[in-house]
């Protein structure tokens, strides 16, 4: 919004001469959304909910609380307040200088996009690769905190409301909704683990579960919790509810963001005064059914924030870890989109729901480590790694059975040639124990693996849970776990032939059979497997972007090469490759158009998938038309197509691919208001734009904004147009004597075009352009006004004035002033100071009527003027 300044300047809207402009204040002009500047005063009048940025949160709230206006909820990070009230209310109430902006809720809620997400650290997009029906499609999620966006488009057609659901609105709640089935309508980082999946939402304000009816009612199946309290280490009421909770549905479950109190040291409890671990954030978390997560950054490192275990009992917490830049909140999101892929995949193949004993084993086993080798307590078992469990799972990679008393259950397992690893875990839902008991293990099963009819036999690993911190960062050794529900077994390069695998039933009672799981995974020796990019992604170009690949080379060295010819020839990068790291930073070519990598380890080659280096582009709105919409980009360099979708009933479908950068749609064929664009180089697919309502980008027929500016006795119009397409020539008018007349012709060479008018009148100067098309077409936009204060100090609009509205007093200089209003009776009835060139006072007590104007400069009378109420 463009500013003149000069000894007084102020700018006057397109919707100035709308009923708008009587209600809205000059100091709030520059303040509210387009879309509120439209709006007729009647409207302005109405109570509805506002989105309102301010300075200082707590002044506000004091004054909102004060008149009694309802704040519904508030984003404090972002200074921002939902407040129930009419615009009226809003002016009188929160002083002008304190606010930043202002509009009706709704605007901006429909282009939610997440900032430095990254599916790729976690294989999550590697999976949607790999199986590209496995979506979360048929799975309930329960988002168990406050109220997502439910109008998000990234979830559009896939929300479900439920009883008791949160009725308050919250970003965050909204991110993990995102981070769990977003579909990535609105931008590529919106594209969550589940896109299929439905969401809900339940109140964290009940911190213990829901009634197993709730469950059964919606069929839900994982509930995520990202959410804490404080450093709780005991075994609460709440951790035995969740327990009952998967005992009572055996197919929940719940996954818990493990907290953010990574520096902080209990107070209480056996780990007491021991810095730095056993601050997990919640009892319930100290649940055994359930999953807790931590949070690692891109390159694999468990982030200080991420809370530590062990639990209050010497149990792994966190079990897994994932990544997330906002803390263990998004870790477990992305941990519970996860299970609904593996419970939709279970699905697919055995008609029914997976136990959740079943889905926690592929999760863990699958897990890559992330830190010392084997279970610690700062990553648990591990990082998330989704597509190995939904490939463990196809694979049918497990085991299940039950055991009562002191039985053994042993399973046969053929371990081929070429294997760098052989890992196991074993899992089972575990009876919940009494709340506040002194360790949470109610039945104890133990798991060891041999080779052959040999004696040579493995055991878990497990770690040091004295309260001492070099004890509890120790490395884990092997021996018999009567700790954890989980247990884990790894062999490193085992011998091809049969393993036994055994389960010895330690503790469980003889009349209530325990029922297990166990997952198994093979590591193939000498290979490279890319998980970033694969096909479907799109690399920077020029920027800094994390390749990664599994590899069984152990600790080799590898060599980087990438090809821009499909192949053809190939570049090497100087630097050498550390293959077990599993990732490599690297700074992409400049330029788009496709992109094959390769590294080389020893003689072998491992090539990716062909992929576009590119950059997202911008798509804009040319005009919006009562006919027709016109969308246009810039042309990228190597471009061969683009493709352009709008969104459907739940997802972001392609409508049309074309060579040009402009496209002219009907409006009786359009089924959506969003839209985004995205380039093809070579047949692969660069990154989409964002998506936008193309009815929300404050672009009308042709027109953006018109503008008026005083300046001294010279009025300036500003034009700003949508785009030049199809347009010949721009006519500037003035009225006078009651219509409109022509004042300036140009040529359409821009879309900013301005004009000055050298000979305002006083009062007010009323403009418009008329648009000529090559067709012929002629387009005029709405008129502005210029207030013009030339042969007299002051000058008051709108005169006369319809009671209840506002009154604005215009001085030509900036005298310290005084204004008395009188009745036509000679009663005084209001004092002011005019303390600007812009002063307003309210009409809404005054009745119906003539009133006189009395301006005082040091005690004398300088000015008399009259003003007519209707």
């Amino acid at each position: 919004m463009g500013v003149m300044r000069a000894a007084f300047s102020f700018i006057v809207f397109l919707w100035c001469l709308s009923a708008a402009a009587q209600v809205v204040s000059d100091p709030w002009m520059g303040k509210i959304s387009l879309e509120l500047r439209r709006l007729p005063a009647e409207q302005l009048h109405q109570s509805a909910d506002f989105l309102v940025a301010v300075k200082d949160t707590s002044a506000v709230l004091k004054h909102l609380r004060q008149k009694g206006i309802w704040v519904k909820y508030s984003y404090a990070s972002g200074k921002l307040m939902v407040v129930h009230a009419n615009f009226q209310q809003l002016q009188e109430t929160i002083p002008a200088e304190n606010i930043i902006a202002t509009s009706r809720l709704r605007t901006a809620k429909e282009e939610l996009a997440l900032s430095n997400f990254d599916l790729s650290v976690n294989g999550g997009n590697a999976a949607h690769r790999v199986y590209p029906g496995i979506t979360g499609e048929g799975i309930n999620v329960s988002v168990k905190e406050q109220l997502p966006d439910t109008a998000d488009i990234d979830i559009k057609g896939r929300w479900r409301t439920t009883s008791g659901a949160p009725t308050i609105f919250s970003t965050h709640a909204t991110n993990m909704a995102t981070i769990i089935a977003g579909a990535g309508n609105s931008f590529y980082e919106g594209y969550g683990v589940a896109r299929g999946a439905m969401v809900s939402a339940a109140d964290f304000n009940r911190l213990i579960p829901e009634e197993d009816a709730f469950y059964r009612r919606y069929g839900i199946s994982v509930q995520n919790h990202s959410y804490g309290t404080g450093l709780e280490n005991y075994y609460g009421a709440d951790a035995a509810a969740y327990d009952a909770s998967v005992v009572a549905n055996p197919s929940l479950f719940h996954v818990f963001s493990v907290g953010n109190s990574g520096g902080e040291t209990d107070t209480i409890g056996t780990y007491a005064g021991v810095p730095g671990m056993a601050n997990i954030t919640g009892s319930f978390k100290q649940s055994k059914n359930s999953l807790a997560v931590g949070h690692l950054d891109s390159f694999y490192h468990v982030l200080p924030a991420s809370s530590r275990g062990p639990a209050y009992d010497g149990r792994i917490k966190p079990e897994l870890v994932a990544f997330a830049t906002d803390g263990s909140s998004g870790a477990a999101a992305l941990v519970s989109g996860a299970a609904a892929l593996l419970q939709q995949k279970y699905f697919i193949q055995e008609g029914v729901l997976p136990d959740a004993a079943l889905v926690k084993v592929l999760l863990i086993n699958s897990a890559a480590d992330a830190g010392k080798p084997g279970p610690d307590y700062h990553s648990g078992f591990g990082n998330l790694q989704v597509l190995r469990a939904l490939q463990n799972l196809d694979h049918k990679q497990y085991f299940s059975g039950t055991i009562a008393g002191a039985q053994t259950k042993v399973f046969r397992l053929t371990v081929p040639e070429g294997i760098s690893a052989l890992k196991l875990t074993l899992s089972w839902t575990d009876p919940p124990a009494a709340p506040l008991a002194a360790r949470a293990i109610v039945n104890d099963l133990d798991l060891s693996v041999s080779y052959g009819g040999s004696e040579e036999t493995w055991l878990p690993w497990v770690l040091d849970s004295h309260p001492d911190a070099d004890l509890l960062n120790a490395d884990a050794v092997r021996g018999r776990d009567s700790l954890n529900t989980c247990e884990q077994v790894t062999i490193s390069f085992p011998r091809a032939g049969e393993y036994a695998v055994q389960i010895n039933g330690n503790v469980v009672r003889e009349n209530a059979p325990q029922s297990f799981f166990i997952s198994y995974q093979f590591d193939t020796a000498n290979i490279i497997r890319w998980t970033f990019p694969v096909a479907e992604d799109a690399l920077h170009s020029g920027q800094a972007e994390v390749l990664r690949w599994y590899s069984g080379f152990g600790t080799a060295i590898g060599r980087l090469s990438f090809s821009r010819d499909s192949g053809s020839s190939w570049v090497d990068e100087p630097n050498i490759v550390e293959l077990s790291k599993g990732y490599y930073t690297w700074i992409t070519p400049a330029g788009n158009g496709p992109l094959l990598l390769k590294i080389t380890a020893g003689n072998r080659e491992f090539i990716s998938d062909q992929v576009a280096l590119s950059q997202p582009p911008a798509l804009k709105v040319g005009f919006d038309c009562p006919d027709s919409v016109l969308l246009y980009w810039q042309r990228q360099p190597g471009a061969d197509a683009y493709r352009l979708f709008h969104l459907g009933d739940k997802y972001m479908n392609g409508i049309l691919t074309t060579a040009d950068t402009v496209v002219v749609m009907a409006k009786d064929e359009l089924v959506s208001n969003h839209f985004a664009v995205q380039p093809v180089f070579a047949g692969n697919a660069g990154f989409r734009s964002f998506a936008i309502d193309y009815t929300q980008q404050g672009v009308a027929c042709y027109f953006r904004q018109l503008l008026a500016g005083v300046n001294g006795d010279l009025v300036k119009l500003e034009l700003t147009l949508g785009t030049l397409y199809g347009l010949d020539s721009i006519i500037w008018e003035k009225r006078r004597n009651g219509r409109f007349e022509p004042i300036g012709r140009q040529p359409a060479t821009s879309v900013e075009q301005s004009f000055t008018d050298d000979q305002p009148v006083n009062g007010a100067n009323i403009y418009r352009v008329r648009l000529v098309l090559h067709s012929g077409k002629r387009i005029v936009s709405e008129p502005v006004t210029a207030w013009v204060v030339a042969t007299a100090s002051y000058l008051i609009y709108p005169n006369p004035v319809v009671q209840g509205s506002n009154v604005t007093i215009l001085s030509k200089e900036w005298p310290a002033a005084e204004l008395a209003l009188y009745d036509a009776m000679g009663r005084q009835v209001l004092v002011q100071e005019l303390n600007s060139q812009h002063t307003i006072f309210s009409t809404a007590r005054l009745r119906n009527g003539v009133y006189y104007l009395i301006i005082r400069q040091s005690g004398k009378e300088t000015t008399r003027l009259k003003l007519v109420v209707l």
